[in-house]
């Protein structure tokens, strides 16, 4: 059910009508972004929507029961809020979304709220973006549980695997400029690869991203950075964990918190029979 004051009851069953939409969007590093359907930045609960983003919606689907409504948001890579670079670096991504109405010419009235969900991966496309938004009812389509495997399910220093991060983090810094974007030589390199490096100053500070390859005084990113690494640029990157039975024995000494199940048998041994002859 849909609240809304009796004024902006009434103001919607006239025939002529000044609504605006309004989309309030919460990143996960915890930004408040106001965007608006007026041709004039509206100021609503201390939050500034602005107008001039181009941002839009597809027509809304809604089904009945648990089925995932379907929207499409789009609008201008303008370089001040929205960039390219946050895009690509997944910034956006799963950011909270709250779509309401209102009526631009007295804002007295109050809002509506038509819908609520996140927002899932957003693709930039020239000068523009599309982004599709998932109602609270995504939550209801995720698998709850734990998948046995012979690998340990736990992450690296979480909680059920029980070690500290800060004891297998090491800092360091680029020495020279990366002319890709994804490779550069290191002061320091991690013990082990497939830790986690996050930046600490440059273009891509508090950018985060998977170590593939670290050897030969040079770190190799799983994927390229939305900036350039210069030199001097300063990370600090934890140890990996391959989740395998030896690794958490012989290097980290850390067998009693092993979350996977080495010996359970595969499928040769569950698909056998016993011999008719």
């Amino acid at each position: 059910m849909k609240y809304a004051s009796a004024a902006l009851i009434a103001h919607l069953a006239q025939e002529v009508t000044t609504l605006a939409w309004l989309w309030q969007v919460t990143r996960r590093d915890g930004q408040v972004f106001g965007f608006t359907t007026a041709d004039q930045d509206l100021i609503i609960g201390g939050i500034t929507y602005r107008a001039d983003t181009g941002f839009a919606a597809s027509a809304a689907q809604s089904r009945l029961g648990t089925s995932v409504d379907n929207l499409d948001i789009s609008g201008a890579i303008e370089g001040e809020v929205i960039t390219e670079a946050d895009i690509l670096a997944g910034v956006w991504d799963g950011a909270a979304i709250v779509v309401s109405l209102c009526n631009w010419s007295d804002l007295s009235m109050g809002t509506m709220i038509v819908q609520a969900g996140t927002i899932g991966n957003v693709q930039a496309a020239g000068t523009s973006y599309i982004a599709e938004m998932r109602s609270l009812s995504q939550a209801l389509q995720n698998t709850v549980g734990q998948v046995i495997t012979r690998r340990c399910n736990a992450d690296f220093c979480d909680a059920r695997c029980g070690l500290d991060i800060a004891d297998y983090t090491t800092t360091g810094s680029a020495t020279a400029d990366s002319a890709d974007w994804q490779t550069f030589t290191a002061s320091d390199l991690p013990a082990t690869p497939g830790g986690l490096l996050t930046w600490t100053s440059g273009a891509n500070a508090n950018y985060a991203m998977e170590v593939k390859i670290a050897s030969g005084g040079s770190i190799t990113l799983a994927l390229p950075l939305p900036h350039a690494i210069s030199s001097g640029d300063t990370y600090s990157v934890a140890d990996g964990c391959d989740k395998n039975l030896s690794t958490c024995r012989d290097t980290y000494g850390n067998v009693i918190n092993f979350r996977g199940a080495p010996h359970i048998p595969g499928p040769d041994a569950v698909l056998q029979y016993p011999n008719a002859s």
